[in-house]
């Protein structure tokens, strides 16, 4: 169901402070596993070609010079590929951003919101689906998505969404086991299956979800949370 919502400016968002200089020997193996998570994810996804991810240097550098949580984002439709480091957090909302100011905004691990990446989410209603996926559990549940248009607009779409629990699965790539949970939506604008991996404490390591119809599909593996 599509619905006009008041429009309002929305500023940039500012990217964090300089970084901390530290490092450890657990960063190139962070790094190596990372890289073949959204590796696997990019291949198992869609049929997307997998483009040119930031080297194995430079996830490790990145994990050597911040403490704070680090994810590899690739979106298929676009073939941008960026390590985006976590700017902000409010409560269970985490915005993580890159260096030319590119940003998305997750709740406990599912994405509501992003910023610079061209057709954004403006922000998402989805309590419903994140509720049964991280207590692992089988239901349905409704969320909303609101995308602004050519004509600076925001329109909300309505989706019913079944989320599915897939049982143990190894993840994409690495191999690690993680409990795989999908959500299957339809509605007025289209229909999509998000997919969650899930680590032994319940978070959201690595997905696959779908931003819209501009953006499509996004691949996200935590290299540090």
């Amino acid at each position: 169901m599509k619905r006009p919502l008041v429009t309002r400016a929305i500023a940039p968002l500012a990217l964090a402070a300089a970084l901390a200089a530290c490092g450890n020997d657990d960063s190139a193996r962070q790094s190596t596993a990372v890289l073949r998570n959204v590796a696997g994810l990019i291949t198992g996804g869609g049929g997307a070609a997998a483009p040119a991810a930031p080297t194995g240097e430079q996830v490790a550098q990145t994990l050597a010079n911040t403490d704070q949580p680090v994810a590899l984002v690739n979106l298929e439709a676009s073939q941008l590929t960026a390590l985006l480091i976590r700017i902000e957090q409010n409560g269970r909302y985490d915005t993580y951003g890159s260096s030319d100011r590119r940003t998305v905004t997750f709740k406990d691990g599912m994405i509501t919101a992003s910023r610079g990446l061209g057709g954004d989410l403006m922000s998402a209603s989805l309590d419903g689906s994140l509720a049964l996926v991280s207590a692992r559990r089988a239901g349905s549940a409704v969320r909303q998505m609101r995308f602004l248009d050519g004509e600076d607009q925001i329109f909300a779409y309505e989706f019913t969404c079944t989320v599915t629990d897939n049982g143990t699965q190894p993840m994409p790539g690495s191999g690690k086991p993680t409990r795989k949970m999908t959500e299957s939506c339809g509605g007025d604008l289209r229909s999509f299956e998000n997919s969650y991996y899930l680590d032994g404490a319940g978070d959201i390591v690595a997905s696959r979800q779908w931003m819209g119809p501009v953006l499509g599909y996004v691949n996200v593996a935590q290299a540090r949370k």
